[in-house]
């Protein structure tokens, strides 16, 4: 091998360039194939989600669709017990359920005009960049002059 301070040997510089070509097509073949392992792992994890998302949906739904159905029987039941005329225990457990609703809906939706910011960062973003080229467009309106 040639010392530092003597010129390398044509042959031998060929060679190391042909050598770093190798190292860096291995490490562009690599890149590439942890790409695509990437892109795989990433639309199989997005079909997990899917899959989740429909089948947690539907048993939201289920559960959610029996809580009434249970609540008209239990309260029923409670109604037959107090050998009452009226079914003050069915009014009672429906404005429950009615005023918790309303309840949740609206603390959902000022929980959501507080979050909401609909595009309010970018349009202020853009107002600030229409100012600076409004001054930019006025200072080199005025050096021209």
């Amino acid at each position: 091998m040639p010392e530092p301070s003597q010129p390398p040997i044509p042959g031998e510089r060929v060679r190391a360039v042909a050598a770093d070509s190798k190292s860096l097509g291995n490490v562009v073949e690599m890149a590439t194939l942890r790409w695509q392992l990437a892109q795989l792992e990433l639309q199989s994890d997005l079909a997990a989600a899917k899959r989740f998302s429909v089948l947690s949906g539907t048993g939201c739904v289920a559960a959610i669709s029996a809580l009434p159905v249970l609540t008209v029987v239990l309260a029923g039941q409670l109604d037959a017990r107090l050998a009452s005329d009226f079914p003050w225990v069915t009014l009672s457990a429906g404005c429950g359920l009615l005023a918790g609703g309303v309840l949740a809906a609206w603390w959902g939706w000022r929980r959501f005009r507080g979050e909401f910011l609909g595009l309010r960062e970018s349009l202020d973003e853009c107002r600030e960049d229409l100012i600076w080229l409004r001054e930019f467009v006025e200072g080199q309106d005025s050096s021209s002059r």
